[in-house]
């Protein structure tokens, strides 16, 4: 059977032991649980204090005892990748190490769980891998899972396969009781009325012709077509008389036998005896049997046979043997019973029925008939903690887009809803379908019917998911239809009539004010920022005349100083030359003071007059003709190239003469 899925709030400082809570409703975080120790309820958000795990899985038994747990997986971590395996969790390699880490264990430590994990794995067949490199695990089948389901049970007409499924499972064992042939078994499986009289409403089964006790193993095969029949003539018996026809059966059929029993409708200590193994084995399928049963009658079940039908539902929800198979048949014999029992004798079942909705995972949803759920609680009281609230958070969680149907919520009045809405259904009131489907057509019916001030002040006192489906054109049409009648309510009326047009021309006028101080607003903020603009434009302009006359006055200054140097480096050479000449110095000492003076101020000579040198039109001025490139020519005069740190001025080309 699955796990189902509960909230486990961790202790907390000065808190002995956690909380569990089981989840009636949410998908998702936050999640509607009802507390184990208190039955509180409670909207609770997943986080580092509350945990979601299955029930029974190791993570659950971890979050409980984390220091015990967790020296068992410390002694053995393959062994926890196994069980949690087993628990459903399909991951792969990776997460599966991941998780163990989450456990405490290190990576090394991991690595070689992980190892030995692979090597129990491949002893095991019920293990395998996904596409996706996940490890699945698959139980092994029960004999009643591997048996189709029948499709339809009839009293006494009833097909070989259909009886096959409680037969396979509350057969006597070979060994201890011969196997009977072929074709009496499927005589017997098929008209019960030869061996058994119930039908036929005698005091009590009969052995064909011999007048005594019944056969179990023939009772056995009979309860596959009519369980509750024959629940109901095994309850005319003393519990000797059981006893006696029980007893001599092995240990292991005895607790088979014990499925005939759980439909008698009465108090049954022989059941206690017998032990509930059997009803374990074959539980949905003994349900499903008597859905059948009473489906079969069509409405003309009698009183006993309902009875019966009430304590099977008794009995197998409060053994809670029951898979997510069953929900399907459950929801059918609670639907067949409903007219003719107490409300209250249903309600345990409507929790198992919820229970196994909350198990059912998304596929198997899909092959319940939904309606037919519905329809069986739908006879149920709607009042808050009930089991049908129970049932209806958990369809919403499995059926999200079925749970608007109106089959659903048949005979809840608003009053219903609104009550059941802080019990355990505020989760699916909220809901958008939910709110328009349901809760809108009960508002609307209960705004229509309003006659009394009682009733306006229920409509305005609604919860908020309730009051947003009210109508505001329609609420003002209850306020005049009801303070036609009542005085105060049309006093109530007037003045709110009076307060909405003061409101009125009061909103106009604060509209009208805001809206000329956001102009005047607006108006200060431009004309402050024209004014900053303006300084800053003005700043600008200033900085711009400041720095112009700077940078004129600073090129006249050095143009200025360029001129000054160029003259006092003629004056000098002039005054060279000057002293040169009154002493009568030759030419060559003359040039050679000359050439120290060019050198000393940075320049520097292009050739020599009189030399020879290849012809470069980038440093050579021809003084007649066009000498090609590289051929030899003459120097006249010397150029000069003045030298100022890394950069190179040409001041004048050398003058040549090509030869």
């Amino acid at each position: 059977m699955e796990r189902a899925d509960v909230v486990i709030r961790l202790p907390q400082p000065g808190q002995e032991r956690a909380r569990i809570g089981v989840v009636l409703a949410g998908g998702r975080s936050p999640l509607r649980v009802r507390w184990e120790d208190d039955g509180s309820e409670e909207d609770v958000v997943l986080d580092n204090q509350h945990k979601l795990a299955a029930r029974g899985s190791l993570r659950y038994e971890w979050l409980l005892d984390s220091a015990a747990v967790g020296a068992k997986i410390r002694s053995d971590p393959a062994g926890a990748i196994i069980r949690s395996i087993e628990d459903g969790l399909e991951r792969d390699s990776r997460g599966h190490q991941e998780l163990l880490r989450t456990y405490g264990i290190d990576l090394v430590v991991a690595n070689a769980a992980w190892k030995d994990a692979v090597r129990r794995i491949a002893k095991r067949d019920d293990i395998r891998m996904d596409r996706k490199k996940r490890y699945i695990w698959e139980p092994p089948v029960s004999p009643v899972e591997r048996v189709e389901q029948p499709e339809h049970v009839a009293v006494p007409d009833a097909e070989p396969e259909r009886s096959a499924t409680l037969e396979a499972a509350s057969e006597p064992e070979p060994e201890a009781q011969p196997e009977p042939e072929p074709a009496s078994l499927a005589v017997a499986a098929a008209d019960p009325q030869p061996t058994v009289s119930a039908v036929s409403g005698e005091a009590g089964p009969r052995v064909q012709g011999d007048g005594g006790m019944p056969e179990a193993a023939d009772l056995m095969r009979q309860a596959a077509q009519a369980p509750l029949r024959i629940g109901v003539v095994l309850g005319r018996y003393s519990d000797r008389e059981l006893g006696d026809l029980f007893g001599d059966l092995p240990d292991d059929q005895r607790a088979r036998a014990a499925a005939l029993l759980f439909p008698v409708p009465r108090q049954l200590p022989e059941l206690d005896r017998l032990g509930s193994e059997g009803a374990t084995l074959v539980a949905d399928a003994l349900l499903h049997a008597a859905a059948e049963e009473l489906e079969a009658a069509a409405g003309d079940a009698d009183a006993e046979v309902r009875t019966a039908a009430v304590w099977l539902l008794r009995r197998l929800t409060a053994a809670e043997v029951l898979t997510t198979a069953a929900i399907g048949p459950l929801g059918r014999v609670i639907r067949a019973v409903t007219a003719g029992v107490e409300p209250m004798d249903l309600e345990a079942a409507a929790r198992m029925l919820a229970k196994l909705i909350s198990l059912a995972k998304p596929a198997e949803g899909g092959m319940v008939p939904v309606d037919v759920v519905a329809d069986a609680v739908s006879a149920l009281p709607l009042r808050p903690g009930s089991g049908r609230v129970a049932v209806v958070a958990a369809a919403a969680r499995l059926w999200p887009d079925r749970i608007a149907d109106a089959i659903w919520w048949r005979g809840a009045s608003l009053k219903d809803v609104v009550d059941c809405a802080d019990g355990g259904l505020g989760g699916v009131t909220r809901l958008g379908a939910v709110g328009e489907r349901v809760i809108r057509p009960l508002v609307n019916a209960e705004l229509a019917g309003a006659t009394t001030r009682r009733a306006l002040s229920r409509l305005l006192g609604l919860p908020a998911e309730f009051a947003r489906q009210l109508p505001g054109d329609a609420v003002a049409g209850m306020f005049r239809r009801i303070g036609r009648n009542d005085p105060i309510v049309g006093g109530w009326l007037d003045t709110l009539s009076d307060i909405e047009r003061a409101d009125a021309l009061r909103r106009e006028v604060d509209e009208v004010r805001t809206a000329a101080e956001t102009a005047v607003a607006r108006a200060e903020a431009a004309a402050l920022e024209a004014a900053e603009l303006r300084s800053r434009s003005d700043r600008l302009e200033e900085m711009l005349r400041s720095e112009h006359d700077e940078a004129v006055g600073l090129r006249s200054a050095q143009e200025r100083q360029i001129r000054i140097d160029v003259v006092r480096a003629l004056a000098d050479l002039a005054a060279e030359v000057e002293e040169l000449a009154a002493d009568r110095t030759g030419p060559g000492v003359l040039a050679d003071r000359v050439r120290a003076m060019v050198a000393a101020n940075g320049l520097e000579p292009i050739g020599a007059a009189g030399a020879d040198a290849p012809f470069d039109p980038a440093l050579h001025k021809p003084i007649a003709g066009r000498p090609a490139p590289g051929t030899q020519v003459t120097i006249i005069r010397p150029g000069y190239r003045w030298r100022a740190h890394d950069d190179v001025v040409l001041m004048s080309k050398a003058q040549v003469l090509g030869q």
